[in-house]
């Protein structure tokens, strides 16, 4: 019995050794360009962008805000564009 005890002890402390990893290596691949498109940027740092929405002709200009978490349209543009809106608090 301890002859036994002993090869489990021998076995347990031969592969405790060896590196044991428990997660797979997570390797960001390598970066790619998606898009390009022309913007104009004005003194101050604000950045603006012609675009259009759906298939609306008139084209908009965007202002990129880093704070803002949604797009923003005055209400004189959607009724000139006949847009649904909806009003989020």
């Amino acid at each position: 019995m301890k002859l036994f005890l002993l090869a489990i002890i021998y076995i347990g402390l031969l592969f405790a050794g060896k590196p044991v990893f428990a997660q797979e290596e997570f390797i960001m691949p390598e970066a790619s360009l998606l898009t390009r498109f022309p913007f104009t940027q004005l003194s101050g740092g604000i950045v603006i962008i012609k675009a259009r929405i759906d298939n609306y002709p008139d084209s908009l200009n965007f202002v990129f805000d880093t704070g803002s978490g949604g797009i923003s349209l005055d209400s004189m543009t959607v009724n000139y564009l006949i847009m649904t809106f909806i009003i989020i608090y």
